[in-house]
């Protein structure tokens, strides 16, 4: 008989009412958002990866195509990562930053908030758009000209270079949150334990045929994609 079992302690603490869980339950909701953020670097660091080889190994008419996208993932994701939010609390991800590289954070979510995820006044090089009276001397018309921003690399390597501090930092930030966790189960009597572990997770139904790599790693996930023809 497989003795092995998993508890979801985020959906246990749904339940858990009385003050006296209030430590414990604290500490599972930032071990939970450390692990979330942490997972948003990651995708970020992906989408700049991704960038980095498309420059060096595509054509340019690729890059401005496929970069656009990449770019903007990135950006969105970062700043989703950075800011607070009402079901995830905040990391503080900039926290191991200098003050030039503050100010580049401060640059990349200004940028998502004014020029990509919202149209705004952001950089004036990220869209320009005019609206144009032409005078021929004999004749005038009214026309329409724009410029937009595909990929600029500045950002992409002033990311990746916030990436490669924020990562480390989230990491020991969840290693931290987790040994917290620990550390306020080991101060609850036996009844409460049980309350704390009363919600079953199932393996099987989340990872399906990979269950077993769940069960020999410290720390495994499954990606999911859902195609609809």
């Amino acid at each position: 008989m497989d003795a092995r079992r998993a508890y979801d302690l985020g959906e246990a603490i749904k339940s858990l009412t009385d003050p006296k869980f209030k430590p414990v339950k604290k500490a599972i909701q930032i071990a939970l958002a450390t692990e979330s953020t942490h997972l948003d670097l990651q995708e970020v660091q992906s989408s700049i990866e991704g960038l980095i080889s498309l420059a060096q190994k595509q054509t340019k008419p690729m890059v401005a195509q496929m970069g656009r996208a990449l770019l903007t993932h990135a950006v969105v994701i970062y700043a989703r990562a950075s800011q607070n939010q009402d079901r995830r609390n905040k990391i503080g991800i900039e926290g191991g930053y200098s003050p030039e590289q503050r100010e580049t954070h401060a640059l990349v979510l200004k940028l998502r908030d004014k020029s990509i995820a919202h149209f705004g006044h952001g950089r004036a090089d990220w869209h320009e758009e005019k609206f144009l009276y032409l005078d021929y001397g004999k004749k005038a018309a009214l026309t329409f000209a724009h410029k937009r921003m595909n990929v600029d690399y500045w950002i992409v390597f002033a990311m990746k270079d916030l990436l490669n501090d924020a990562l480390p930092y989230v990491e020991e930030l969840k290693r931290k949150a987790a040994d917290r966790v620990d550390e306020e189960i080991g101060k609850l009597s036996a009844k409460d334990s049980a309350l704390l572990l009363s919600s079953r997770f199932d393996t099987k139904s989340f990872f399906g045929a990979e269950e077993e790599r769940f069960w020999e790693s410290d720390a495994f996930t499954s990606d999911k994609s859902v195609v609809e023809l």
